[in-house]
């Protein structure tokens, strides 16, 4: 589950922007908002100070809404760089912080994630330059209210004194400048800290799922809980008139993978590649070592038809994203949407919230971040759930909905909506006149 996650000094990103799913701070008051389904405790740190979130509850949603070239997608993108660093990438791949201040232009970028994983809560930063790794730490919680721990924090120069480097990253290492870029959290660590460190990895191993990879989402190893989730899906598919009688998982290869702790994309990709799919759904699954194709057959009363070659491409991606979605729920996942409506109706998307935000359904904090165009899609969506991107400056900023003065004291989703539309608050395109006096 995502708590916050925040970045500095990244593409079109000049100062430090969080996104916060927090919608209560300081409060002992547990039903403020209609619909949570996460609620933790946790401290966190905040300039350096001690700041105790007494209660709060965890979104299961945040939308950004903004106009084009605010930088939403920067945001999602600066996540998904941190994910690939973490799971092996090279720093200097994605080093490209805000060009247009001396001062930014060859500093450091900064990610920064607090999340919780097996009832523990993790703060886990990394502050990169162009091929070097400034700094690094990870800090834990092991119960509410409870005082943080270190598990490593090396800041500044010490980290690239050769005399400092870890011991677990010896193997590592062939030369002072190899070293530069090689994250503490690569190296096999101290026994007893090994659980830890295992639980950052799989969370951004495992937890994130990036909107181009539900294109790749499919059914999990036990055939009889796919053969359900299939069912579930028919059903849901079936409450938005995309019908039929039954849907058939004819699973038809199966094949073994050698290294069952693969994790790498590009690897997986080219596992994925060397598999004939004609008409089958595939799926790899790292944990149980196997790769798998499913035949997926939609049943129209006597009819039959193959959802991979016959269906339209709208059946199938609704069929994906729903797959992908209930799959996520029931483990926990955190989605990421860069614009979701690019593809998919305003009321689905509505309708995919309800069931993120349903307490029935999603009992293992599953979240979705998402970004939109589409100011319709507010109206599905709570006060915390909203966050509006601008740039100020020629600077991505953030700012939440809950934040602004409506100039009343009970406000809805709808005054935000009406506000939204009239230009009151952030995050709307302004276009007024550009077009007087050109010539084409």
């Amino acid at each position: 589950m995502l708590i916050d996650f925040s970045v500095e000094n990244y593409k079109s990103i000049k100062d430090t922007l969080s996104l916060n799913m927090e919608m209560v701070v300081l409060s002992d008051v547990p039903d403020v908002y209609e619909g949570q389904i996460n609620r933790i405790d946790v401290n966190v740190v905040n300039d350096g100070k001690e700041k105790v979130w007494k209660y709060c509850s965890v979104s299961p949603i945040m939308a950004l809404f903004g106009a084009n070239a605010s930088g939403k997608s920067n945001v999602f993108k600066a996540l998904i760089a941190m994910r690939a660093i973490v799971m092996g990438g090279k720093v200097e791949d994605y080093y490209n912080p805000y060009k247009l201040d001396k001062k930014t232009k060859g500093g450091v970028t900064k990610f920064s994630v607090v999340f919780e994983k097996d009832g523990f809560v993790y703060s886990y930063a990394i502050a990169f330059g162009s091929n070097y790794v400034d700094n690094e730490s990870l800090y834990w919680w092991e119960k509410p209210n409870a005082k943080k721990r270190k598990i490593f924090d090396l800041s500044g120069e010490k980290f690239n004194e050769i005399g400092v480097l870890p011991r677990h990253l010896a193997d590592c290492v062939i030369s002072r400048s190899s070293m530069l870029s090689v994250l503490y959290l690569h190296g096999d660590v101290e026994e007893k800290f090994y659980s830890h460190i295992k639980r950052v990895r799989d969370f951004f191993a495992d937890d994130i799922v990036v909107a181009e990879d539900v294109d790749r989402f499919a059914l999990g190893s036990d055939e009889q809980v796919a053969q359900r989730d299939v069912d579930v899906v028919r059903n849901l598919m079936n409450s938005m008139d995309v019908e039929c009688d039954k849907i058939v998982l004819n699973r038809r290869l199966k094949k073994k993978i050698l290294d069952n702790s693969l994790t790498d994309i590009s690897e997986i990709e080219k596992i994925r590649a060397d598999v004939q799919t004609d008409g089958a759904l595939v799926s790899v699954d790292c944990e149980a070592g196997v790769i798998y194709a499913d035949e997926i057959l939609l049943e129209y009363g006597e009819q039959k038809m193959n959802l991979m070659v016959d269906e339209s491409t709208g059946t199938r991606n609704i069929f994906r994203l729903l797959l992908a979605v209930i799959e996520g729920l029931r483990r926990g996942k955190i989605f990421v949407f860069d614009e979701i409506d690019r593809t998919i109706h305003t009321e689905l998307i509505k309708f995919l919230f309800a069931l993120v935000k349903a307490e029935g359904l999603n009992k293992n904090g599953g979240q979705m971040l998402c970004s939109s165009h589409n100011p319709c899609v507010m109206l599905g969506l709570g006060l915390f759930e909203i966050a509006l991107v601008d740039k100020i400056k020629n600077a991505t900023v953030v700012r939440y909905a809950s934040e602004y003065d409506y100039g009343k004291k009970d406000v809805s989703v709808n005054d935000v909506f009406d506000n939204y539309m009239l230009g009151v608050i952030g995050g709307m395109p302004r276009v007024v006149g550009i077009y007087e006096g050109m010539e084409i």
